[in-house]
């Protein structure tokens, strides 16, 4: 399991950086963003146990944008949960994953220092969660391959003599494959009889998602300081399996632009 989730993460990564390599450079302007976050999450995963969980993760967030329209995002978190609500022991689980996305979007200004933008992105998520108490089927596998559709504004202002800007953009994927086992099946079954059954169509019936952040950027000389707050939604409920992911994470980080000049 660990070595499929491996494989899913490096073919992600290294497909948008084939895309970014394959992109002419021309005369645009390129903006990246790395932000760095921590924050609650809530956990369910009915496969491992029927309980609840809550507690931290760590957050990573990388996002490159062209002025042509084509972006990137690379999302990365860990967490530590315990069990809501008993008494005598705190089974805990510890969880990570990570998601590549990219796409384009079209931007348009209704009015002076308001950019709309509306696109579509195409990417995956491949993650784990392990619980501690288990002896039996300690850990569960969460990926999917996803088409998602993004909307966001942006508000540029004037405060003393520099441009400051307030951001919100949200994702949610539309269409897709994801991975479930089913209900009662071990990882052991499905490397002896094959995992027919385990991928599903993905929609908003069994898979809603959304990630969502609103953020402000302070200039300073060659960058912005950016301060974050996101929101992130991953569940699904197929093959009599529930799965929720529920988190809230404060961010720091920064924006640098850069000026790309087509080489002669």
């Amino acid at each position: 399991m660990a070595r499929c989730i491996s494989t899913s993460i490096k073919t992600g990564i290294l497909s948008a950086l084939c895309v970014l390599s394959a992109l002419p450079l021309g005369a645009q302007i390129r903006e990246n963003t790395f932000h760095l976050g921590f924050g609650g999450i809530r956990q369910q995963d009915t496969y491992l146990s029927p309980l609840k969980y809550s507690g931290w993760q760590l957050s990573l967030y990388w996002l490159t944008e062209r002025e042509s329209g084509f972006l990137c995002q690379v999302q990365g978190q860990f967490s530590k949960t315990n069990a809501v609500g008993t008494v005598m022991s705190k089974p805990r689980m510890l969880g990570g994953g990570v998601s590549v996305d990219a796409g384009w979007h079209y931007r348009w200004r209704p009015v002076e220092g308001l950019r709309l933008t509306l696109g579509a992105l195409g990417g995956l998520y491949a993650g784990a969660l392990y619980n501690e108490n288990n002896t039996n089927n300690p850990a569960n596998a969460h990926a999917n391959i996803r088409f998602s559709a993004t909307a966001g504004a942006r508000y540029s202002f004037r405060l003393g003599r520099r441009t400051w800007r307030v951001d919100y953009k949200a994702d949610v994927p539309v269409i897709g494959v994801l991975f479930s086992p089913e209900y009662g099946q071990s990882y052991y079954e499905m490397s002896e009889y094959g995992m027919g059954g385990c991928f599903k169509p993905l929609w908003f019936g069994n898979g809603f998602n959304l990630r969502q952040q609103l953020s402000l950027d302070i200039p300073f000389r060659n960058f912005c300081l950016r301060l974050a707050y996101a929101n992130d939604i991953r569940q699904q409920s197929v093959n009599d399996l529930k799965w929720h992911d529920w988190g809230h994470t404060g961010m720091i980080g920064f924006v640098r632009r850069f000026s790309l000049l087509k080489n002669r």
